[in-house]
């Protein structure tokens, strides 16, 4: 069976993509399929940015690669330079691997976001992005706003996130 690796917020707060993740979690628990979640918040339950939160996410994700092996992840990406850091590291971690990276997008700002970087930094993002297997948005004109950023054969259309 393979192994499933999920990261992003769950609820609290209560938005759209804590939402929506959460939800993926309960499909993945429904379907019995084997998973891992590591929480990639840095809040803590005051909303005030945690260093050990920060720790803790960095050491999940690399246990994870020690331990766990997944054969797919699914991450929430961010559109923020603090909270890219999470994905980089994971996409760094994961870069020669041979597991399924798919990348759930929320809003389709993160080619703004990676175009807004120093170029050193936006050209390192650029590789590390390039190595996500599949993007998913919720709708097509995402797909059009995401199109010259990434390849269009990797960028799926999910409905409802779901």
């Amino acid at each position: 069976m393979k192994k499933h690796l999920l990261i992003g917020t769950t609820p609290p707060p209560n938005h759209g993509q804590a939402i929506a993740f959460q939800k993926s979690i309960d499909a993945i628990k429904e379907n019995k399929l084997n998973y891992k979640v590591i929480e990639s918040t840095f809040k803590n339950k005051n909303g005030k940015i945690s260093f050990s939160l920060f720790l803790k996410y960095f050491i999940n994700v690399f246990i994870s690669y020690i331990k766990y092996k997944p054969d797919i992840i699914y991450f929430l990406c961010s559109r923020t330079l603090f909270g890219s850091l999470r994905d980089v590291f994971v996409l760094f971690i994961y870069y020669f691997s041979d597991v399924v990276i798919v990348n759930h997008i929320h809003g389709a700002t993160l080619p703004e976001f990676i175009e807004s970087l120093p170029l050193p930094v936006k050209y390192f993002y650029k590789k590390l992005y390039n190595r996500i297997n599949k993007h998913i948005v919720l709708n097509a004109e995402m797909k059009q706003q995401l199109t010259g950023f990434i390849d269009v054969k990797k960028i799926y259309v999910v409905n409802n996130f779901y």
